[in-house]
């Protein structure tokens, strides 16, 4: 050990004693200092016109280091690329094969010189979190030492690829531009061989290409420390065969398989640190960020067993590039983070075509078959057409009805009891389940579905059509990521003359237009009455058909049409806005009232509490105290829109919502905007049916919330900042090494 520390000692000292250390060493403090001087000035700006800041750590150092990292690489090969090459060049390495130094202490010595060089390179990186320490007192630094970590370990693997290659001539730049060379490749391979399953993985662990990325955000994972351990031993060892074959006779065998050992060697430790049996995570981050909620583990932990992804992929759809085996490894890195905790879980793969729900495709093969139609595709794309069977065919073989799915992707997930759920994707932007999608079809195969019932048979709004008024596109779209059916629930139509089947968690009564028979308003006071959830809604000039059923509740809609006084719009439109006393029922309701978002309902009921049934009753969301009036009565004051209501039946809690409307539940309300208002329907909707399902869907995928965003700083402070980085330390490594270099040539 003590002849690597001096091998080590003796590179630092030649490393230092010419300018090109240092050199690096200020163009880098420059360019780490522009990146940062450039985010932090961003946030001081943001901070003096007034606007709220977000969280700091993530705003400034997240993306700090994240380029950092792209700009590492070219740093790094400038100072290995003289670590053999210049001892070959000088002859100096004759000398070193003559001594009693063995072959690996004089790769690790030079190695550790590296490690110990790249550790003034993470100095440097620590004067910006100093800086910010000083200037932003909550500071997420699990984050930034787990980015830290990673960037050092990167820069390793860098200097250990450099040494090789070093190795390799005596021309320091071939030596530096092979370095270069090789870490392009080492970036690309992840993108090789996609399509041919053997090497698919292993292509993929090859790449260095964003290998840092997750420590950067702050999440530790077994497998990327040890690829960079891996990488690392991996090219040491091969300059190590490197220098034993020239100082040591060996036959072209003998030498072929040590390298051969070595490659297969580091490619199965590769493969088991991939396992996900056997890899590990620590989230360095206050908000545990990078991990999925709590609600979504334990949603994972209570499903016995592993559970199957079924990929359906129909050829002959607009999204079948997501299912294709060049998407594979790409698809294993979507579920990584829930694979962590059900590390058994399995994926798989079923082809087939048909029927067309590309129109894209109508117009390039027209006239042709469905058959046709996949022969020519998988010419054009390369595929072999025994991979695609006939929907037909796929369908008896799984027990699916893929129709209901408009034969588009789509993924099963079946857990060992048998149950199962679909996970769609999706017509918007992001396209992919998110968690909250996730956790909700995980959360199915341990306890299924929440089921809902919505009245029918009075001019109820309808789940099945796409009308402005209706409930579809927020209840029956699966292609709508927020419509129930993709969120836990199952929505079903209920006829009171028929029953309510047993099995319905929540009924909604959705501003029936007829009046209810006798046997229907005791059937659905019976389900009241046992403890049934439900949802009240409806609008002015329907109270009375609602009514006769609210009576069993204690709630009575008033005669009259809510009104409230605009400039510009129509004033039958009553904005309902936040209670006070409901802040604490969702932490959104807080971030609502304070932005003043508002749910605009149009033709509003009031309501009001007539019988004392029992209840808790607290009125989430109200009118506005002044300018609000019923257009009957005149009274002016502030009116309930949205409220909630609970009591004990028996051994249950029975949930209840009143609303003073219907529109704000429909298709059309789900995305209009108005002019003057900040609407928001989707988290009070989402909140109350988390309610009426007693919390069990949809599920809250929400973190903690980011405290990092306190910012003592002024545009002095910008100023300072600049001089600081982009000057002054700079200008202090260039007179260390002048005065270093002084020193030198006098002794």
């Amino acid at each position: 050990m003590k002849i690597i520390y001096k091998i080590a000692k003796t590179e630092l000292k030649q490393l230092f004693s010419s300018p090109i250390a240092w050199l690096i060493l200020a163009v880098f403090s420059v360019q780490a200092g522009s990146i940062f001087t450039d985010l932090f000035n961003d946030q001081v700006t943001v901070k003096e016109v007034g606007d709220s800041l977000l969280p700091l750590t993530e705003r400034i150092y997240y993306f700090f280091f994240r380029k950092i990292q792209d700009y590492l690489y070219l740093y790094i090969p400038l100072l290995t690329m003289g670590l053999l090459s210049r001892e070959r060049s000088t002859g100096s390495i004759k000398l070193l094969y003559s001594s009693p130094v063995t072959n690996t202490q004089i790769v690790l010595g030079k190695y550790l010189s590296m490690l110990i060089y790249n550790l003034m390179i993470v100095v440097i990186l620590l004067i910006p979190v100093l800086f910010g320490a000083i200037h932003m007192p909550k500071l997420d630094y699990g984050l930034i030492f787990s980015a830290l970590l990673g960037l050092y370990l990167l820069a390793c693997a860098y200097a250990a690829v450099g040494l090789f290659m070093s190795s390799l001539t005596s021309y320091q730049i071939v030596a530096g531009l092979a370095t270069l060379t090789l870490l392009s490749l080492l970036a690309m391979a992840g993108k090789m061989w996609q399509n041919v399953p053997v090497l698919r993985d292993v292509a993929y662990w090859i790449s260095i290409n964003g290998r840092a990325n997750n420590m950067i955000a702050g999440l530790i994972g077994s497998e990327d420390v040890l690829y960079f351990v891996l990488i690392a031993l991996f090219f040491i060892l091969l300059t190590i065969c490197k220098l034993n074959g020239e100082r040591e006779k060996k036959g072209f065998q003998r030498k072929a398989l040590e390298y051969v050992g070595i490659i297969a060697l580091t490619v199965a430790l590769g493969y088991v640190t991939i396992l996900p049996r056997l890899r590990f995570y620590k989230d360095a981050t206050a908000t545990q960020k990078n991990t999925v909620a709590v609600p979504t583990i334990d949603a994972f932990k209570a499903v016995k067993g592993d559970i199957t992804v079924t990929t359906f992929v129909n050829l002959l759809d607009r999204n079948n590039s997501f299912g294709m085996p060049d998407q594979r490894v790409t698809e294993k890195k979507r579920f990584e983070k829930y694979v962590r905790f059900n590390k058994g879980m399995k994926f798989k793969y079923v082809y087939y075509y048909g029927p067309n729900v590309n129109p894209d495709l109508e117009e390039l093969y027209p006239g042709t078959t469905d058959k046709e139609k996949m022969q020519k595709l998988c010419a054009s794309l390369g595929l072999k057409e025994k991979m695609f069977k006939p929907v037909e065919e796929v369908e008896k073989e799984y027990g699916v009805d893929l129709s209901k799915e408009g034969y588009q992707f789509v993924r099963k997930l079946t857990a060992k009891n048998g149950k199962s759920s679909w996970l769609r994707i999706f017509n918007d932007m992001s396209k992919h389940p998110a968690e909250k999608e996730i956790a909700a079809a995980v959360k199915q195969l341990s306890v299924g579905p929440s089921k809902i019932g919505y009245l029918t048979g009075h001019g109820e709004r309808s789940i099945e059509k796409l009308g402005d008024r209706e409930f579809f596109v927020n209840v029956n779209d699966i292609t709508y990521r927020g419509s129930w059916v993709n969120n836990g629930f199952a929505p079903v139509v209920v006829d009171p003359a028929q029953g309510i089947p047993s099995d319905i968690e929540i009924l909604v009564i959705a501003d029936p237009k007829k009046e209810f028979s006798e046997a229907e308003i005791a059937t659905i006071k019976a389900y009241l009455d046992k403890g049934g959830n439900a949802l009240f809604c409806t609008e002015s000039g329907h109270q009375q058909y609602i009514n006769p059923i609210a009576e069993a509740i204690g709630v009575e809609y008033q005669p009259g049409c809510l009104m409230q006084e605009h400039e510009d719009l129509d004033p039958e439109l009553v904005t309902a806005v936040v209670d006070s006393g409901a802040f604490d029922l969702n932490r959104r309701f807080r971030w609502m009232r304070r932005w003043n978002y508002r749910i605009p309902m149009g033709r509003a009921a009031e309501y009001a509490f007539t019988q004392d049934k029992g209840f808790e009753i607290i009125n989430t969301f109200n009118s506005d105290p002044t300018g609000v009036w019923n257009d009957l009565t005149g009274v002016q004051k502030k009116y309930p829109l949205l409220s909630q209501m609970k009591r004990k039946v028996g051994d249950k809690e029975q949930h209840i919502i009143v609303c003073a409307e219907t529109d704000w539940l429909t298709n059309a309300e789900s995305s209009r905007r108005r002019a003057g208002i900040n609407q928001e329907n989707t988290i009070p909707y989402g909140y109350a049916f988390s309610f009426l399902s007693e919390g069990k869907y949809p599920c809250d995928t929400d973190h903690p919330f980011e405290e990092d965003r306190e910012l003592n700083a002024t545009l002095k402070t910008s100023t300072v900042a600049n001089i600081l980085f982009l000057a002054v330390i700079p200008l202090l490594m260039v007179l260390l090494c002048a005065i270093i270099r002084t020193i030198r040539k006098r002794q």
